[in-house]
């Protein structure tokens, strides 16, 4: 089907959903449906509900705090469905599914919080201890998300308001003079709410395994050039105007410097660098507008801001005397969205509407350089409805259509993103569900405009991303409850953006595909033990090399999470890495298992003493080609909070 012939489709779904609005209701009631509205997104609940077009993680607020992870990229890592690694500049990136970090979309209580200049996130630098709750989308996405979601979508909901006060305190340190302390705060008084979060954590590097082999780059120990330090502050403030009307604003502040642990392998050079400064400043303003019992807008206006110092030495001793290139860089991003949420009938809903941003990145290459500024602006209209003509199956359709311009355009460019998903209910507790989207990523302007790489001719990514799923509710026989789901895809890209070394240009190389399946389990076998397992396989043979390289060709993973009526609580998890590729066709990096554990303790109200085991066999294992991980890790902290 033609981008032109998708037009009428575009606006048929608007014309198809609406149904009689009536105003002047109560909040929150649509028909014989509950419907939720939150700061931070919106969640229908009802007898009718559509089911979700693909498979999707969700991470509640007890999973959060069981796991052995202080920021979100360590509590991603028990997903199989992720590739999350540290590698050159000491950064984490997140993919999904073999997609690259640059594809996957972040968001932060609904507002995207990828740089203009690479168009990644570092999930490292998102405390763990002020997050609600985390939801990943792994296969095709709803329309609304828009464009620059390709690999898929994290959204990161932080904490809000409580309805009575509430202060707590999370202190945890170990070895290598590592240390981190948490404060939360929040209350509603009368029409206004507010939560508050500071952190600080620190560390003068971590300590390698002890079956590390030392080399003339790298000796035993503690590994070189990895210590940091991240201060931080956020708050949330919101105030219901009327019974109508919500209002909120959130900001932060993130502060952080580090060292860049430098390759310990003779296959490529070293490089001695450091982050002496690193800041990212967000602020956003939300308005909830109830217009009627079925229907509700949504506005977003946000402002995000990230920049950082770079330096790369000629030695390992790191002196200003033998500097290579003493960089700045700077982004900015300014945007919003307004979504119109619709509920017309018992067996039908609708969401339409606009997101909007600008990309600004100023950047210096070296002290004695000039700057040089350069701006993207992407926005993406949108229609999706989902349908549920019989009690037992549902239909989603949706369609974006997405623009993009920068200064080195001509004319504005736009692109119709299309997605459909059916799926059916069946007896014995079975589901079926079949989805099919078109998603596209835009070049970063580190891919258009950088002075070693940078090609202004780059054409958009395109991805035409189809899953197959099938689950059921289980244990009806046995104690308990849980769930399975099987799941098989295939993502067909077109116009994939490659480099094959740093100094090269990026090109439009050629199309591609990524294939594999995901399977997971879930079992609560009673009401203090709980049981999740998943497993990935990508199929090497079908993807693209390019993208697959340092990804695990399989994964499996284990957890088992425990509790006892005494306050004492235990997390135990496995997970296994194997096949994993490089850039070098006939090396592969070595299998390996990571092993964690911890264990908590209430012991007065509110008062909770907590011991952490990462990497608890101690082994020595590289994500990265040349860039070996922590060894064990014990941590030893309390929680407090009233």
């Amino acid at each position: 089907m033609s981008r032109v012939r998708l037009i009428p489709l575009f606006c048929s779904l608007i014309i198809f959903s609406m149904g009689p609005v009536s105003a002047g209701e109560k909040r929150g009631t649509a028909g014989d449906t509950l419907v939720t509205y939150r700061f931070e997104e919106v969640v229908v609940y009802g007898r009718r509900s559509p089911q979700p077009p693909s498979m999707i993680t969700e991470i509640d607020t007890a999973t959060l705090r069981a796991r052995n992870g202080f920021d979100v990229a360590n509590i991603l890592r028990e997903d199989p469905g992720l590739h999350i690694s540290t590698g050159t500049k000491g950064d984490t990136k997140t993919g999904i599914r073999g997609f690259d970090a640059a594809d996957v979309l972040v968001l932060v209580d609904g507002y995207p919080v990828n740089t203009g200049y690479y168009g990644k996130v570092d999930l490292s630098m998102i405390p763990a201890e002020n997050i609600e709750r985390i939801k990943v989308i792994k296969g095709p996405a709803s329309a609304a998300y828009g464009a620059n979601g390709m690999g898929g979508v994290i959204n990161i909901i932080t904490r809000s308001s409580f309805d009575k006060p509430m202060t707590g305190v999370t202190a945890e340190g170990g070895g290598q003079e590592f240390y981190r302390v948490n404060v939360n705060h929040g209350r509603s008084i009368g029409r206004y709410n507010y939560c508050l979060f500071a952190y600080h954590r620190q560390s003068d590097g971590f300590r390698l395994s002890d079956s590390f082999s030392s080399t003339p780059r790298q000796g035993g120990g503690i590994r070189d050039n990895s210590d940091f330090s991240k201060t931080g502050a956020s708050a949330k403030i919101g105030m219901d105007y009327s019974e109508r009307v919500r209002l909120g604003l959130g900001l932060g502040v993130h502060l952080a410097e580090r060292g860049c642990p430098s390759t310990v392998s003779f296959l490529e050079p070293p490089r001695y660098s450091e982050f002496p400064e690193w800041k990212r400043f967000n602020l956003n303003v939300n308005g909830d507008f109830d217009i009627s019992r079925s229907a509700m807008l949504k506005t977003v206006v946000f402002v995000n801001s990230q920049a950082d110092r770079y330096i790369n030495y000629g030695s390992s001793e790191m002196s200003m005397d033998d500097l290579i290139y003493d960089s700045m860089l700077e982004n900015w991003t300014v945007g919003g969205s307004l979504k119109l949420y619709l509920d017309p009938a018992s067996d039908r809903q609708l969401k339409t509407g606009i997101t909007f941003q600008r990309d600004l990145m100023n950047k210096k290459p070296d002290a004695d350089e000039p700057w040089y500024s350069h701006y993207n602006y992407t926005s993406t209209f949108f229609s999706e409805i989902a349908y549920m003509p019989w009690k037992r199956t549902s239909l989603t359709a949706g369609v974006g259509l997405n623009i993009f311009s920068s200064e080195s355009l001509s004319e504005i460019n736009s692109y119709l993103s299309p997605m459909v998903s059916v799926s059916q209910s069946l007896p014995w507790s079975f589901r079926i569900y079949g989805s099919w989207a078109n998603s596209i990523r835009f070049p970063t302007m580190h891919q258009l405009y950088s002075t070693t790489s940078g090609n202004e001719l780059l054409r958009p990514e395109e991805a035409d991303k189809l899953e197959f799923g099938l689950e059921r509710s289980f244990f009806r026989y046995i104690p308990g409850s849980g769930a399975v789901q099987l799941v098989w895809f295939d993502n067909s890209l077109k116009d994939l953006i490659y480099r094959a070394s740093r100094t090269y240009v990026y090109e439009n190389i050629k199309d591609t595909s990524l294939r594999g399946m995901e399977a997971r389990i879930s079992w609560k076998i009673s009401e203090h033990l709980r049981l999740r397992s998943g497993y990935s396989l990508m199929d090497l043979a079908a993807s693209s090399d390019e993208l697959l390289q340092e990804v695990p060709g399989e994964r499996f993973s284990l957890e088992l999470f425990g509790s006892t009526g005494s306050g004492t609580r235990v997390h135990c998890s496995f997970n296994r890495y194997h096949n994993i590729s490089t850039y070098i066709e006939s090396l592969s990096l070595p299998d390996y298992d990571i092993y964690n554990f911890s264990l908590s303790q209430e012991l007065a109200s509110g008062f909770r003493l907590t011991l952490r085991v990462n990497n608890l066999l101690d082994e020595n294992y590289q994500e990265e080609l040349g860039y070996p991980g922590p060894g064990r890790q014990i941590l030893g902290g309390f929680s407090w909070k009233r």
